[in-house]
């Protein structure tokens, strides 16, 4: 019986591109996602996105401060980051409970229907959808945000979503336009860059009223995001703006641009030196940077054989203000991430538009070699592993720590616990806070300021490494020793 019987469609291959995505990851990195355990991770902002979803769950809010250096919010208790990545993962909580596991499955869900949802509005074809599996499976950074706590997940299958209703405008354009619109707002009050996706909405309609509320919408959802993070999140150790090369153009204009153009040479030629490790020896920053110049190149080139510059235009111009807003914005490094998801969104609206097999073939292979044969980086391809041992050492410290720790009613420092980074003995083992008592806010501390300002912290509860001099301070200061343990190097005290 041939497919075409059984009533069997192309774009019905697409929904298995997470689950192929996963299985290459994990043949390429020799590794078990069955064995996945959270807290083995390397990214220790997981465990502040884990916590603060725990204390969403169980009180609504988490009832003790996050931030950073005894920094919070003027409204709430969370963190750095908008409260709208938070939104996803409560929901899932509330409904479904969360542990160390729920992390993976809310997000392979999700992903999937977002995939479903986007294979049924636009409806590859066979060469378009297997395309598009290869192209993401041996983009392997996908797969590992996938199995993560991170929300660059729920950034990345948003936004396929938004590319799926963009390639589907043409019917139903009214509709198509208020998702649209809808996603980017999202999007906007997340990270403020994702306005820009305002630019390819034009594209979908030609009427100037639309367009002038199109421009206020805008304009209103970044100053949500600047309100949002004013009002609901705490300061970070520094600026996650930059805005000091503003300030300096506008006391000194001419300087000022002189030290614009020594960022852009200083950045240019970090970044040429990390595409030339990525392309010798493996390196994330470079390989996402290296793809992101190549997808600009090809949207430049489609739209000068297309003349479409509404659309394809639309897609470089993005990239080109995103380039800038990571230069004069963020750091170079860190907003490699930040790119991660328009690689990939753009490559599946490249692979899904009607290209040459030569070109669908090169994106492939190009993006294989830089992410999957020479990406080799164990910080960020490595699944966190389930280990026996750090999991009874977690059962224990939760039992011992929820003995002692009763959450007060209502929000303050009572419930907060000061996490000093490292001391002069060492880093602290970050790991160990997934223990400690649903609600509690984690307050990231640097030594110095912990050390300095001692006699004045805010926070009931104070955790470092163990024999370490903040240690030693709580036990002078007859702080109560709530739990010490050597073989782990950690130590969690109260005042009294």
């Amino acid at each position: 019986m041939g497919l075409k019987r059984t009533g069997f469609k192309p774009y019905m291959l697409l929904p298995l591109l997470p689950i192929v995505a996963i299985a290459f990851f994990c043949i390429r990195y020799n590794q078990n996602i069955f064995n996945y355990y959270l807290p083995s991770s390397n990214w220790n902002d997981e465990v502040i996105y884990y916590k603060t979803i725990g204390g969403i769950v169980e009180y609504g809010i988490p009832q003790g401060y996050f931030g950073y250096n005894e920094s919070h919010a003027v409204i709430g208790t969370f963190g750095a980051w908008s409260p709208v990545i938070y939104v996803f993962d409560s929901i899932w909580g509330k409904v479904f409970g969360w542990n160390l596991y729920s992390p993976i499955v809310a997000r392979l869900v999700f992903t999937e229907l977002c995939i479903i949802f986007y294979s049924v509005i636009t409806k590859p074809d066979f060469n378009r959808a297997v395309s598009i599996i290869l192209f993401v499976s041996v983009f392997p950074l996908f797969a590992r945000f996938v199995v993560s706590q991170m929300a660059d997940c729920y950034i990345i299958t948003l936004l396929i979503v938004f590319v799926g209703l963009y390639e589907h405008r043409d019917s139903d354009s009214k509709k198509n336009v208020l998702a649209l619109a809808t996603i980017v707002v999202v999007l906007t009050l997340i990270r403020p860059y994702y306005v820009l996706l305002w630019l390819v909405l034009g594209d979908t309609h030609s009427k100037i009223r639309t367009k002038i509320v199109e421009v206020g919408i805008a304009i209103a959802s970044l100053a949500g995001y600047f309100i949002v993070t004013r009002y609901f999140t705490a300061a970070y150790f520094s600026d996650l703006i930059n805005l000091d090369w503003l300030r300096f153009i506008i006391v000194n204009p001419k300087d000022g641009i002189s030290n614009i153009l020594h960022i852009f040479i200083d950045v240019i030629a970090g970044i040429n030196e990390k595409i030339l490790l990525a392309c010798v020896s493996g390196n994330d920053v470079g390989c996402q940077y290296l793809l992101f110049y190549i997808f600009s190149i090809i949207l430049l080139v489609l739209c000068v054989k297309t003349k479409s510059v509404r659309t394809w235009g639309a897609w470089f111009i993005i990239n080109v203000l995103q380039w800038l807003s990571i230069v004069l914005l963020y750091d170079a490094n860190v907003g490699s991430r930040h790119l991660m998801p328009y690689i990939i969104v753009e490559g599946i609206l490249i692979l899904n538009y009607d290209i040459g097999l030569r070109l669908r073939i090169f994106i492939i292979l190009i993006t294989c070699y830089l992410c999957f044969i020479k990406l080799s980086d164990p910080y960020s391809m490595t699944i966190p592993i389930y280990s026996s041992e750090l999991d009874a050492s977690l059962q224990e410290i939760n039992r011992a720590l929820t003995d002692e720790i009763e959450i007060d009613d209502g929000i303050g420092w009572n419930n907060t616990v000061l996490w000093v980074l490292s001391d002069i003995d060492g880093s602290y083992p970050w790991y160990t806070l997934y223990a400690i008592p649903e609600g509690m806010g984690i307050n990231i501390c640097t030594y110095d300021y912990v050390y300095e300002r001692f006699n004045d912290l805010h926070a009931k509860y104070i955790t470092c490494t163990a024999g370490g001099n903040v240690a030693k301070l709580c036990e002078e200061s007859g702080y109560r020793a709530i739990l010490i343990r050597g073989d782990l190097n950690i130590c969690f005290y109260s005042k009294n």
